[in-house]
Protein backbone atom coordinates (compact mmCIF):
# COMPACT_ATOMS: atom_id res chain seq x y z
CA UNK A 1 0.00 0.00 0.00
CA UNK A 2 1.32 3.78 -0.33
CA UNK A 3 0.55 7.20 0.28
CA UNK A 4 -0.80 9.85 -1.84
CA UNK A 5 3.15 11.23 -2.60
CA UNK A 6 3.68 6.86 -3.96
CA UNK A 7 5.89 6.22 -0.16
CA UNK A 8 5.17 2.39 1.00
CA UNK A 9 3.12 2.20 4.19
CA UNK A 10 3.36 -0.49 6.51
CA UNK A 11 1.71 -1.25 9.87
CA UNK A 12 2.87 0.54 12.92
CA UNK A 13 2.98 4.03 10.34
CA UNK A 14 1.49 7.42 11.44
CA UNK A 15 -0.92 8.89 8.82
CA UNK A 16 -2.17 12.36 8.03
CA UNK A 17 -5.05 12.55 6.28
CA UNK A 18 -7.16 15.63 4.93
CA UNK A 19 -10.60 15.22 5.64
CA UNK A 20 -11.98 18.36 5.17
CA UNK A 21 -11.94 22.24 4.92
CA UNK A 22 -13.53 25.41 3.81
CA UNK A 23 -12.31 28.96 4.11
CA UNK A 24 -11.68 31.09 7.46
CA UNK A 25 -10.83 34.71 7.37
CA UNK A 26 -10.73 34.54 3.47
CA UNK A 27 -8.27 31.65 3.30
CA UNK A 28 -8.69 28.00 2.85
CA UNK A 29 -8.50 25.83 5.81
CA UNK A 30 -7.82 22.62 5.43
CA UNK A 31 -8.98 20.05 8.15
CA UNK A 32 -6.72 16.97 9.00
CA UNK A 33 -7.12 13.75 10.74
CA UNK A 34 -4.13 11.79 12.14
CA UNK A 35 -3.87 8.10 12.11
CA UNK A 36 -1.95 5.01 12.43
CA UNK A 37 -1.37 2.28 9.99
CA UNK A 38 -3.31 -1.41 12.15
CA UNK A 39 -1.99 -4.88 11.72
CA UNK A 40 -4.62 -5.51 8.94
CA UNK A 41 -5.94 -2.29 6.96
CA UNK A 42 -9.83 -2.44 5.98
CA UNK A 43 -10.62 0.74 5.49
CA UNK A 44 -9.94 2.00 9.26
CA UNK A 45 -7.22 3.13 11.04
CA UNK A 46 -5.67 3.43 14.39
CA UNK A 47 -6.45 6.74 16.96
CA UNK A 48 -5.76 6.89 20.80
CA UNK A 49 -7.67 8.30 23.96
CA UNK A 50 -6.00 10.44 26.89
CA UNK A 51 -5.09 6.47 28.67
CA UNK A 52 -3.11 5.89 25.77
CA UNK A 53 -6.00 3.26 24.38
CA UNK A 54 -6.52 2.79 20.76
CA UNK A 55 -9.31 2.84 19.07
CA UNK A 56 -10.45 2.01 15.48
CA UNK A 57 -10.93 5.33 13.05
CA UNK A 58 -13.29 4.41 10.59
CA UNK A 59 -12.84 5.67 6.63
CA UNK A 60 -9.79 5.94 6.83
CA UNK A 61 -7.71 6.15 3.37
CA UNK A 62 -4.09 5.24 2.74
CA UNK A 63 -4.35 6.33 -0.92
CA UNK A 64 -5.45 10.32 0.23
CA UNK A 65 -2.78 10.10 3.01
CA UNK A 66 0.30 11.59 3.70
CA UNK A 67 3.20 9.03 5.71
CA UNK A 68 5.04 10.86 8.35
CA UNK A 69 8.24 10.39 9.72
CA UNK A 70 8.54 10.60 13.04
CA UNK A 71 11.94 12.82 12.47
CA UNK A 72 9.53 15.69 10.97
CA UNK A 73 7.59 15.62 14.04
CA UNK A 74 7.53 18.90 16.40
CA UNK A 75 8.79 18.25 19.81
CA UNK A 76 5.70 17.09 22.02
CA UNK A 77 3.42 15.66 18.59
CA UNK A 78 3.96 12.31 19.14
CA UNK A 79 3.12 12.55 22.71
CA UNK A 80 -0.19 14.39 21.63
CA UNK A 81 -1.37 11.76 19.30
CA UNK A 82 -1.31 8.85 21.51
CA UNK A 83 -3.18 10.65 24.05
CA UNK A 84 -5.85 11.75 21.90
CA UNK A 85 -5.14 14.30 19.84
CA UNK A 86 -6.50 13.03 16.30
CA UNK A 87 -7.07 16.40 14.17
CA UNK A 88 -6.04 19.73 13.79
CA UNK A 89 -6.40 22.83 10.79
CA UNK A 90 -4.04 24.10 8.54
CA UNK A 91 -3.82 26.66 6.24
CA UNK A 92 -0.86 25.53 4.23
CA UNK A 93 -1.47 25.12 0.61
CA UNK A 94 1.54 22.87 0.10
CA UNK A 95 1.42 19.10 1.09
CA UNK A 96 4.74 18.31 3.24
CA UNK A 97 4.45 17.59 6.62
CA UNK A 98 6.81 20.65 7.48
CA UNK A 99 4.35 23.29 6.49
CA UNK A 100 1.01 21.81 7.38
CA UNK A 101 2.16 21.62 10.96
CA UNK A 102 4.05 24.96 10.48
CA UNK A 103 1.09 26.69 9.65
CA UNK A 104 -1.46 24.74 11.99
CA UNK A 105 -3.49 24.92 15.34
CA UNK A 106 -1.70 21.57 16.54
CA UNK A 107 -0.58 23.22 19.19
CA UNK A 108 -3.61 24.76 20.53
CA UNK A 109 -4.82 21.19 20.34
CA UNK A 110 -2.20 19.42 22.08
CA UNK A 111 -2.14 17.36 24.93
CA UNK A 112 0.12 17.90 27.69
CA UNK A 113 1.72 15.62 30.71
CA UNK A 114 -0.65 18.02 32.79
CA UNK A 115 -3.94 17.12 31.05
CA UNK A 116 -2.87 13.64 31.29
CA UNK A 117 -2.72 13.84 34.71
CA UNK A 118 -5.70 15.94 35.44
CA UNK A 119 -7.79 13.24 33.73
CA UNK A 120 -6.51 10.26 35.35
CA UNK A 121 -7.16 12.32 38.92
CA UNK A 122 -10.50 12.67 37.99
CA UNK A 123 -10.81 9.31 36.58
CA UNK A 124 -10.12 7.96 40.58
CA UNK A 125 -12.98 10.60 41.85
CA UNK A 126 -15.71 9.12 43.97
CA UNK A 127 -18.37 11.39 43.54
CA UNK A 128 -21.54 9.98 46.08
CA UNK A 129 -23.26 12.91 46.53
CA UNK A 130 -24.23 16.53 45.18
CA UNK A 131 -21.87 18.41 48.05
CA UNK A 132 -18.99 15.90 46.36
CA UNK A 133 -19.64 17.42 43.68
CA UNK A 134 -19.48 20.80 45.13
CA UNK A 135 -16.43 20.06 46.64
CA UNK A 136 -15.07 19.32 43.37
CA UNK A 137 -16.29 22.18 40.90
CA UNK A 138 -12.73 23.76 40.57
CA UNK A 139 -11.11 21.10 39.43
CA UNK A 140 -14.09 20.42 36.94
CA UNK A 141 -13.96 23.75 36.05
CA UNK A 142 -9.92 23.80 35.71
CA UNK A 143 -9.55 20.04 33.47
CA UNK A 144 -9.84 20.45 29.99
CA UNK A 145 -10.27 16.89 29.65
CA UNK A 146 -13.37 15.09 32.02
CA UNK A 147 -13.98 11.42 32.21
CA UNK A 148 -17.66 10.54 30.55
CA UNK A 149 -17.68 8.54 34.18
CA UNK A 150 -17.76 11.56 35.87
CA UNK A 151 -19.68 13.54 33.66
CA UNK A 152 -22.49 10.91 34.01
CA UNK A 153 -22.29 11.04 38.00
CA UNK A 154 -22.57 14.39 37.98
CA UNK A 155 -25.81 14.32 36.16
CA UNK A 156 -27.30 11.57 38.15
CA UNK A 157 -26.26 13.23 41.37
CA UNK A 158 -28.13 16.73 39.86
CA UNK A 159 -31.19 14.36 39.35
CA UNK A 160 -30.85 14.44 35.38
CA UNK A 161 -30.61 11.38 32.94
CA UNK A 162 -28.11 10.94 30.70
CA UNK A 163 -28.75 11.44 26.78
CA UNK A 164 -30.14 8.79 24.95
CA UNK A 165 -28.42 7.63 21.43
CA UNK A 166 -30.88 7.77 18.95
CA UNK A 167 -29.64 6.50 15.51
CA UNK A 168 -26.07 5.66 16.27
CA UNK A 169 -25.53 9.33 17.12
CA UNK A 170 -22.96 8.85 20.09
CA UNK A 171 -21.57 12.32 19.11
CA UNK A 172 -24.74 14.48 19.81
CA UNK A 173 -25.87 12.53 22.64
CA UNK A 174 -22.12 13.06 24.37
CA UNK A 175 -22.87 16.98 23.26
CA UNK A 176 -25.86 16.98 25.21
CA UNK A 177 -24.11 15.51 28.07
CA UNK A 178 -21.36 17.49 27.92
CA UNK A 179 -23.51 20.56 27.97
CA UNK A 180 -25.44 19.32 30.95
CA UNK A 181 -22.58 18.82 32.59
CA UNK A 182 -21.35 22.14 32.46
CA UNK A 183 -24.38 23.48 33.25
CA UNK A 184 -24.89 21.91 36.01
CA UNK A 185 -20.92 22.62 37.40
CA UNK A 186 -20.85 26.29 35.87
CA UNK A 187 -24.44 26.72 38.25
CA UNK A 188 -23.43 25.47 41.08
CA UNK A 189 -20.21 27.55 40.97
CA UNK A 190 -22.00 30.90 40.20
CA UNK A 191 -24.36 29.89 43.93
CA UNK A 192 -21.24 29.55 45.88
Amino acid sequence: MKDVNGNPVKVGDLLLEETGGGYSNGKLLRSFTLWEMPNRYNGQGLQYSLDKTSHEFCWADVNKSIKISVKELPKDFLFSFYHGMDDFDSYSKRNTVTDILGDSNWKEKSINPNDVSSFKKLSRLKLASIEDVRKNLNLFTKAKYIPNSVVASVIRLAGGKEAVMVNGELGFAMLEDTLTFQSIVYGMQDRN
